[in-house]
C-alpha cells in the first residue's frame, strides 16, 4: 500500500473516487471526526480490491492545515464478494417469492413475519402487515375439513 494519501488516491477506482474524496474532504474541513470509507482500488492492471480505510488527521499546522494523518486500511474484498452474493440470492428469492401464484407465509416462534401478495389476496387482507398482525389460529377454520376441531 502507498505511504501517502496522494499515493492512495492514485489507486482509487474511478467509480469510487467521489465517495473517497468526499470522506477525505469532510474530515479535512472538520465536518467529521475521522475517515471511515469503503472503496475499490486498482491493482495489477484491471484487477481490483475493496478496502476499508479508517483514520484521521492528528496534527495540523498553524493555519489549521492537516500535516499528519494516521490510519489503517483493511482488505474487505472477500466480505464484499459475500455481500454481493447474498444480495443476488435475496433478489432471486424475492423474485420467486412475489411471482408465484401460491400463497407463501413466513413465520417464526412469534408468528407470521412476512407473506407474499398471493397470500394477501387469498386471505383478503389489506396488505402483508395486516395479514401478519394475526396468528395462524386466526386463519384456521373452527372445524377442519376432516371434521376435527383444531
Amino acid at each position: 500500500m502507498p505511504s501517502t494519501i496522494e499515493g492512495l488516491v492514485a489507486l482509487v477506482h474511478p467509480d469510487d473516487a467521489a465517495i473517497f474524496g468526499s470522506a477525505v474532504a469532510d474530515h479535512f474541513e472538520g465536518r467529521t471526526t475521522g475517515i471511515d470509507v469503503e472503496f475499490r482500488v486498482r491493482v495489477h492492471g484491471d484487477s481490483e480490491k475493496w478496502l476499508q480505510a479508517r483514520g484521521g488527521w492528528f496534527e495540523r499546522d498553524a493555519d489549521g492545515y492537516p500535516v499528519r494523518v494516521a490510519g489503517t486500511s483493511a482488505d474487505i474484498t472477500e466480505r464484499k464478494r459475500v455481500e454481493e452474493e447474498q444480495a443476488r440470492a435475496e433478489t432471486r428469492f424475492r423474485t420467486l417469492y412475489e411471482s408465484t401464484g401460491d400463497a407463501v407465509m413466513l413465520l417464526d416462534e412469534k408468528g407470521f413475519f412476512d407473506c407474499n401478495q398471493a397470500t394477501v389476496r387469498m386471505f383478503r387482507s389489506r396488505d402483508s402487515a395486516d395479514f401478519c398482525s394475526k396468528g395462524p389460529a386466526d386463519y384456521s377454520p373452527a372445524v377442519q375439513a376432516c371434521g376435527t376441531i383444531p
